[in-house]
């Protein structure tokens, strides 16, 4: 059990837990694990120091600190292994919003230049069929000059 599965269980954070240092951090840890798992056999007088404690006590205390270790090590990996792909992935996904967005400047690059060829053709259009016109007009007011002088 971590130590903040403890802390969970018996409604403390592990901020407000005062933890012990030295010779008494074992023993400290193994109270803990006693009255937290009571399928654990093993109990730790308070007035007993560590080095007074029987060998199988000692053993069965590291190897419960070691399988915390493990387990700790195993959601850390695990952790990291979930971020890894959560970068990746956001990674990626900016990878293909730049994509999209350099497309969409590029497509409106040449809708721009597009746009700008067809109004030159239009203007210049006009600009003929204004002449066209004028030129109509003159030739008209000469045919009725003709034919009412004439």
């Amino acid at each position: 059990m971590s130590l903040r599965e403890f802390s969970r269980r018996n409604g403390t954070t592990c901020d407000e837990m005062k933890l012990p240092t030295g010779p008494s951090l074992l023993i400290e840890t193994c109270k803990l694990v006693s009255t937290s798992n009571p399928q654990n056999s093993f109990t730790v007088p308070e007035d007993q120091e560590t080095e007074e404690l029987f060998p199988e006590d000692q053993i069965s205390e590291v190897m419960l600190l070691r399988e915390l270790v493990k387990s700790e090590r195993r959601r850390a990996h695990t952790i990291l292994s979930d971020l890894e792909k959560e970068t990746s992935a956001a990674s990626t996904a900016a990878e293909e919003a730049m994509s999209m967005i350099i497309r969409l400047q590029m497509e409106k690059s040449l809708v721009m230049i597009e746009a700008k060829q067809y109004g030159r053709l239009a203007e210049e259009k006009q600009g003929h069929d204004e002449e066209v016109i004028t030129f109509l007009r003159s030739t008209i007011l000469e045919m009725e000059r003709e034919c009412h002088g004439g």
